[in-house]
């Protein structure tokens, strides 16, 4: 079975496990015609995905030059500029020591300064737009970086003529159209749940036909295509039935909505989907936008109704950080 929870490329061999989405067309037609777009999910909706997708068929056009950059992992406007910059050159350095050596000038420099630097970067962008066209496609930037994008340096990317999809959480929808950055997209996507039908093509495109025939009848409510492969694992990992796997994992997400509030009930369904949750990792609370301290009351609400489970593992420091996981039991 193929039932990685990581997004899918667009490499050939990750291709043909792709479920076409009708979101798909609408996205390369504002490409072609050269309107900026925001495309917004529920996380887990699979944004990545898509937009290796379109990464995929826009290379197979042969139109459009396109370039795929991780916002979450740059977190910084100077930094996804810098990649752009160096992807549009043929730099393929991975996000790794390289690239954050050379970024490490915009470090330790005020906003300020980096805004400037970010718009030299963005004149020498403007220089090459007239050879060809390009689709720069942002995946989950923070909200933050990307005002500083498309707000406050909204006319020099216009300049650029490059076409920009931007990938976000539905969440945080207000924080990515604050103005003037509610300007700079002339178009706005929402990826919606999968259907039924597609759920059940996804679970085929990823099973080996020898698997249990079971297993296609898998379902999640919310329609996540992460959420349905964390089901299928547990499912093809258990002695039980489909459906008492799939009605324990309800059972947990209806305590959670009934008792607690929205945060933990995403916390959740994150951790459910096989992630561990600390809240001193900065990416477990810049997934929500959220500060430590809200993050420790979130996580320990959960631990208390037995919905998660803690333990303490060594941190990066050397030093004992709390960390959650799921439970497999009501």
């Amino acid at each position: 079975m193929m039932l990685s929870g990581r997004p899918l490329l667009a490499t050939v061999a990750d291709r043909r496990y792709l479920v076409e989405r009708t979101e798909a067309d609408l996205v390369l037609g504002h490409v072609r015609a050269g309107m900026n777009t925001l495309v917004l999910a529920e996380r887990g909706m699979g944004k990545t995905t898509f937009l290796h997708h379109l990464e995929g068929r826009l290379e197979d056009e042969a139109s459009v030059s396109t370039v795929y950059v991780d916002g979450h992992r740059l977190g910084d406007s100077a930094r996804i500029l810098l990649a752009v910059r160096d992807r549009l050159a043929g730099l393929r350095t991975p996000i790794g020591e390289g690239l954050r050596a050379v970024a490490m000038p915009f470090t330790p420099t005020p906003v300020e300064a980096r805004n400037e630097e970010a718009l030299r970067v963005v004149r020498e962008l403007a220089a090459e737009a007239g050879k060809r066209k390009v689709c720069v496609l942002l995946d989950d930037p923070d909200p933050e970086d990307a005002h500083r994008l498309f707000g406050r340096l909204r006319d020099e990317l216009w300049q650029t003529g490059l076409v920009w999809v931007v990938a976000g959480d539905r969440a945080r929808r207000q924080q990515y159209l604050a103005p003037p950055a509610d300007a700079f997209f002339e178009r706005i996507v929402e990826l919606a749940p999968l259907t039924d039908a597609q759920q059940r093509e996804l679970i085929r495109r990823r099973v080996d036909r020898r698997e249990s025939r079971e297993l296609l009848d898998v379902r999640v409510q919310s329609g996540s295509p992460r959420a349905l492969l964390a089901s299928v694992r547990d499912v093809a990992d258990s002695t039980d039935g489909v459906q008492a796997v799939l009605a324990r994992r309800a059972e947990r997400e209806t305590r959670a909505a009934g008792k607690l509030g929205r945060l933990e009930s995403m916390m959740l369904t994150e951790i459910e989907d096989g992630a561990v949750a600390s809240a001193s990792d900065p990416d477990w609370t810049g997934r929500f936008g959220i500060s430590r301290q809200r993050a420790q009351q979130a996580l320990a609400a959960l631990e208390r109704e037995q919905l998660v489970h803690a333990e303490r593992l060594p941190g990066p420091s050397g030093r004992p950080r709390k960390v959650y996981r799921r439970v497999e039991d009501v």
